[in-house]
Order: C-alpha cells, then sequence, then structure tokens
C-alpha cells in the first residue's frame, strides 16, 4: 500500500461547484471523503444601498440590469451561484467578473459593486469585522457562525441549498484497503474536537458523517455535476 501512495498519489481535489471540469475528472476517479463544506454568503458593503435581501430583490424585480454582483471570475463558485439565484428569481443581474477573489471584495467592501456570493470562510472575517454586511446564506440551515443571517430558503427561495464542497478522491485501481484506510485515518482527523473547533471557527460547516464516505461522496458528485452543468448550458456561461 505504500508503494501505491509513493508511485500514485491520491489526489485531493478541491471539487466546488467552480467548474464542472472538476467533477467530471471526479467522476472518473474514486471517491474516498468529503470534507466539511463552506456555503455561500450574499455580502454587501455596510455603506451599500442593500441593507437587507428584500430590498435588494425587491429593486431587482422593478428595475431589470440595474444590479451588479461581482464574482472571482467567469465561472466561479460566486458566478454560478448567482445565476442560479437569479435565475431562480426571475431577476436581471450584471454579473462583475473579476480576476480572484481579493480584488472583487476590495470593491465590495468599498461599494463599488452591489454584492457578491463568497464562501463562508472568507466572508465571515469581513462580517465580523464590521466591513460587510451578510444578507443571506445559501445553506439550507443557517450556519452556527451567523446565526442571525437567514437563508435563501427561509427568506425568498424555498428549498434552495448550494454549499461549496471538498472532496477526496484516487486514480483508478487504488486498492479497496488503501481506499479503507485513507477512510479510516479521515474520520479518525473529523473526530478531534480541537481540529473540527477551529473549522467551525474559519466558518467551515460540518456535515454528518453518514455524508463523508466514499459512496455518499459519490453520489453527492454525480448530482452536483449534474446540477452545475445546466447552470453553466441555462446561462450560456463560457469556459474559463
Amino acid at each position: 500500500m505504500g508503494e501505491f501512495f509513493v508511485r500514485r498519489p491520491i489526489v485531493a481535489i478541491v471539487l466546488s461547484i467552480v467548474t464542472v471540469l472538476l467533477g467530471v475528472i471526479a467522476l472518473r476517479g474514486l471517491p474516498v471523503a468529503r470534507f466539511p463544506d463552506t456555503p455561500m454568503v450574499l455580502i454587501a458593503s455596510r455603506t451599500g444601498r442593500f441593507p437587507k435581501l428584500t430590498t435588494l430583490v425587491d429593486f431587482a424585480k422593478k428595475n431589470p440590469g440595474k444590479v451588479n454582483i461581482a464574482n472571482a471570475g467567469v465561472g466561479s463558485a460566486g458566478h454560478l451561484v448567482a445565476a442560479l439565484v437569479a435565475s431562480a428569481l426571475g431577476i436581471d443581474v450584471v454579473h462583475v467578473s473579476y480576476k480572484g477573489n481579493a480584488p472583487a471584495l476590495t470593491d465590495i467592501l468599498a461599494g463599488q459593486v452591489d454584492c457578491m456570493f463568497d464562501q463562508s470562510n472568507t466572508a465571515l472575517p469581513q462580517v465580523r469585522g464590521g466591513k460587510a454586511v451578510a444578507l443571506a446564506v445559501t445553506s439550507r440551515e443557517r450556519i452556527p457562525q451567523m446565526p442571525d443571517v437567514p437563508t435563501l430558503a427561509e427568506s425568498v427561495l424555498p428549498g434552495f441549498d448550494a454549499s461549496t464542497w471538498y472532496g477526496l478522491y484516487g486514480p483508478k485501481g487504488m486498492p479497496r484497503e488503501a481506499i479503507a484506510w485513507l477512510v479510516a485515518r479521515f474520520n479518525e482527523t473529523m473526530q478531534d474536537a480541537e481540529f473540527t473547533a477551529k473549522l467551525v471557527e474559519q466558518g467551515y460547516v460540518l456535515i454528518k458523517p453518514e455524508l463523508r464516505g466514499p459512496e455518499a461522496l459519490a453520489a453527492h458528485t454525480r448530482k452536483e455535476v449534474e446540477l452545475w452543468s445546466k447552470v453553466i448550458a441555462d446561462a450560456k456561461i463560457p469556459p474559463n
């Protein structure tokens, strides 16, 4: 087993909705374990014109093309979630794509752009620091780090649920005993209270043990690739 790891290392894929290509790659590999999620948070400047989600949605419905939403790049997680939300709400918005998350976030905080969907682990410091206001989270349930921030599901889109998620995959031909060994070590790590507490502190959302294993990850991968492939096609988002 040790020789296998040396000659054919496992593939750690940050399998987010950033690109369906990663999902296709993952489908060709062997699922091992799913890491905690980072839901997206819809954030805006504290000095901006939309202090609440309902204010933003109402304005967007009455003023097509007058709300701009930043993202870290064409096909990024924020871009795809914004496209899905806009479609579901029936609103016309302007997607402003940056070359990376940092410049997008800078313009959000400066009030140059109306809002953006940012991952919880990077949005959390800005919200806690009073630099940004969180309008909603994309997960099905509220997240413990922002208990007062409503979900899109409870506010404007019943049943909505989307998060950036992370999977560990191995190459084809990986021995079953190697996968079992990795799963056991991963589960041991996720049972470390100090480690998981740090993850939560940084904005990650822990998932139930039954959702972490190879079979659950395989099913989740297939579902997500199907969902986001359709979003990309419907929104006519070009490959990045």
